[in-house]
């Protein structure tokens, strides 16, 4: 029992830091809640004795099952750990070494996939109805409580990974010839190549990576002049109101008194406007599939499709001045793992 328990330790923090089950334990966490869950009937009476390995794998069966179950009403929330790291085989030896294991208090943050998963497996098994089960979902998943938004550390450059100098060519590449047009012409780019002389690379391209395993990641971009790009991602917005927005002629009472009732009707800071809801449709048409894939796969998103937020998604936030030329920041939502191939693709330039 010495080494399970920093196991069962370790395969917690890594369900929570994951906010999921990663798939590599799908084959093992299948059968262990088989085990858990699915009765074990009697026998019928045969006229030749059984094998001795028959028996033997019963019993087996018989104990891991007790193993898993006294896990369950000792402690729910470090059931899914317990099951992962404690084989059939060591649940013989286990004792009351169970008991050793530290009370977790606070449930796991699962995301809507992973109940998905979990329901599959019981329909699978046929033991979906069992009462300790579905005591264990509504424990993981409870019914009366929304599921929370996925947060992510990438705004706290402290804790990320954070890249500059990206390439040009690579974020025209992946984001599309508006949005590449739009770095390579911000008054920020221009000012930096006046000064550095450097062509191909920019420090206006941004990406904060956390350094918490498999949050999510964002790119920020200098898109200079937004006012295009606005309308290209966020088409639900009326002429009406952008006109409004971006009336280049206000008088200053006239301007404060605009940005103080957008402020109040729309949730628009006073100092830029902040678009929310972009059209997914306008993402998968601009950027190139792969980026596109990386925001689908991004915990936000998933979180957004469980809730059927399926036409617009807050993974592309456009923040734009209210002054004249009206220059914005975009920032785009990714998932950890494809993620780690947008950046490789972003900065992994070479100096020849």
């Amino acid at each position: 029992m010495e080494n399970t328990l920093p196991r069962v330790y370790k395969i917690q923090e890594e369900l929570r830091a994951t906010s999921s089950i990663p798939s590599f334990y799908d084959d093992v966490l299948k059968d262990r809640l088989a085990i858990a869950f699915t009765p074990i009937p009697r026998q019928p009476r045969q006229k030749s004795p059984r094998s001795r390995q028959a028996i033997h794998r019963r019993c087996n069966r018989k104990a891991a099952q007790k193993v898993y179950l006294n896990a369950l009403d000792y402690n729910i929330h470090i059931f899914i750990a317990f099951i992962l790291a404690v084989s059939v085989k060591k649940c013989l030896s286990i004792g009351t070494a169970l008991y050793q294991i530290r009370k977790i208090e606070e449930p796991l943050p699962f995301q809507q996939q992973t109940k998905i998963k979990l329901e599959a497996l019981a329909i699978e098994g046929t033991y979906q109805k069992n009462k300790q089960y579905r005591a264990l979902i509504e424990s993981l998943f409870p019914s009366n409580a929304e599921e929370a938004k996925p947060t992510t550390d990438a705004a706290d450059d402290e804790a990320c990974w954070v890249y500059n100098a990206a390439c040009l060519a690579a974020t025209r590449t992946l984001f599309g010839d508006e949005i590449g047009d739009g770095v390579a012409g911000a008054p920020l780019r221009m000012k930096e190549k006046r000064k550095s002389g450097t062509f191909e690379l920019t420090e206006f391209v941004k990406t904060n990576f956390p350094k918490r395993v498999f949050q999510d990641a964002i790119i920020s971009l200098q898109v200079g002049d937004a006012r295009n790009i606005a309308r290209t991602f966020f088409p639900s917005v009326s002429d009406d109101l952008f006109s409004t927005l971006f009336a280049e002629e206000q008088g200053h009472d006239n301007q404060a008194n605009m940005s103080q009732t957008l402020s109040i009707k729309h949730g628009i800071d006073c100092a830029y406007f902040t678009f929310r809801g972009a059209s997914t449709a306008a993402i998968a048409t601009s950027f190139s599939s792969s980026l596109f894939n990386a925001i689908e796969e991004s915990q936000l998103r998933v979180w957004e499709k469980g809730h059927l937020l399926l036409d617009t998604t807050d993974c592309l936030l456009l923040e734009v001045s209210r002054q004249p030329p009206n220059l914005g920041t975009l920032r785009i939502r990714i998932g950890f793992k494809l993620g780690t191939d947008i950046v490789n693709a972003l900065y992994a330039y070479s100096d020849d």
